[in-house]
């Protein structure tokens, strides 16, 4: 396994939700675009990236009130975050194809 530091650091609120939204909202595109391109291919939306947009909406959601609520606080917020990388085998599914 290999781990990588994505973000360190201590943040206002308004910087701190820039920081986390931005990510969000990367990782809600890419699912999309993923769903997008298997209806293009295949004719049907990809599930997985589709519930992955939604869990990643409700999240967004969940840190917009909690970055809200403590916005005028004057707190600062100490935000880690590490990406960790397995190894793992790839199952092939048979993809089917009309003649």
């Amino acid at each position: 396994m290999e781990k990588f530091k994505l973000i360190e650091g201590v943040f206002n609120a308004k910087d701190a939700r820039e920081v986390l939204l931005t990510l969000i909202d990367k990782k809600i595109k890419f699912h999309e675009l993923k769903s997008f391109s298997s209806e293009i291919k295949f004719g049907k939306a990809d599930e997985e990236s589709l519930q992955r947009v939604n869990d990643l909406t409700q999240t967004r959601q969940e840190i917009i009130k909690y970055l809200r609520s403590k916005i005028n606080d004057e707190l600062a917020f100490n935000i880690k975050s590490f990406i960790e990388i397995d190894e793992v085998e790839i199952k092939t599914e048979k993809v089917l194809t009309l003649d």
